[in-house]
């Protein structure tokens, strides 16, 4: 009788522990695939955000998570060989391939003192009125750093819906002296349609550049001699609205066009 009983209990058991299986797997096979993509998406962004908000500095030539002090000395210990693969496996974690460019740029703006900041409600009211950001349907940025409060370096997201285009690209803003008028700068054979109620005549030549007049300033001479730096630059839309200047590429943000716009400054 006791074995009878052992052997219908065990017999139970496992039929709870089937059906208890079969139930769990019928959960998981309900689940959508475009929640599980979505929560994919979330974790992914959070990890490149704390990617780019470390204070530590990436060098991918070595491998090591540095500090900014060793990044301006030049001096540092390198990482062992478990440390380096753990650095790196972060750092194609937490960046895509269209965006690791991206991320050495921005490990690149920390080695030269620029601090993550969010834009504040003027900045981005005034970016709302540029010309360069006018032109798209819609836009946002996703990651800003700023240099003395004087510089300031952000990837706008810009989109055209009609043309299904969407792109990060690189902003670069800083302010210059002794500049007048509302001028938008861009290569020579660029069909800017969405511009055509803003713009005017040409009032300032630029070789390799068509320059549309917004606003005449009453300093013609110095506004050409700022605007007159990016003539032999390629790819760049450039804005000078008074003693603004705006540099704007039309590719994702990378630090060939960033120190190729910075030797201009």
């Amino acid at each position: 009788m006791d074995i009878v009983f052992i052997i219908v209990f065990i017999l139970t058991l496992l039929i709870i522990i089937s059906n208890f299986s079969s139930g769990a797997k019928a959960v998981r096979e309900r689940t959508p695939k475009g929640i599980k993509e979505k929560k994919q998406k979330e974790l992914v962004k959070e990890k490149q955000k704390a990617w780019i908000e470390d204070d530590l500095i990436y060098d991918p030539e070595t491998g090591a998570k540095i500090t900014l002090e060793q990044a301006q000395s030049g001096v540092w210990d390198l990482p062992s060989e478990e440390e380096k693969a753990k650095h790196e496996e972060e750092q194609k974690a937490s960046l895509n391939e269209a965006g690791i460019e991206s991320g050495y740029l921005f490990e690149l703006l920390k080695t030269k003192g620029y601090k993550t900041k969010k834009l504040n409600d003027e900045q981005i009211d005034f970016l709302e009125q540029s010309a360069l950001l006018a032109q798209y349907d819609n836009w946002g940025y996703t990651d800003c750093y700023i240099l003395n409060d004087e510089t300031v370096v952000f990837s706008p997201y810009v989109k055209l819906e009609r043309l299904h285009y969407e792109e990060s690209q690189l902003m670069v803003w800083v302010k210059v002296n002794n500049a007048s008028g509302h001028y938008f700068m861009e290569p020579k054979n660029t069909s800017n349609k969405l511009l055509g109620s803003l713009v005017h005549k040409e009032d300032i030549k630029i070789k390799n550049y068509s320059v549309h007049t917004i606003k005449k300033g009453f300093d013609i001479t110095n506004t050409k001699k700022i605007l007159q730096k990016f003539s032999n630059e390629k790819g760049l839309q450039v804005e000078l609205n008074n003693n603004n200047l705006l540099i704007k590429t039309l590719v994702q943000p990378n630090r060939k066009d960033f120190e190729r716009i910075e030797k201009l400054l």
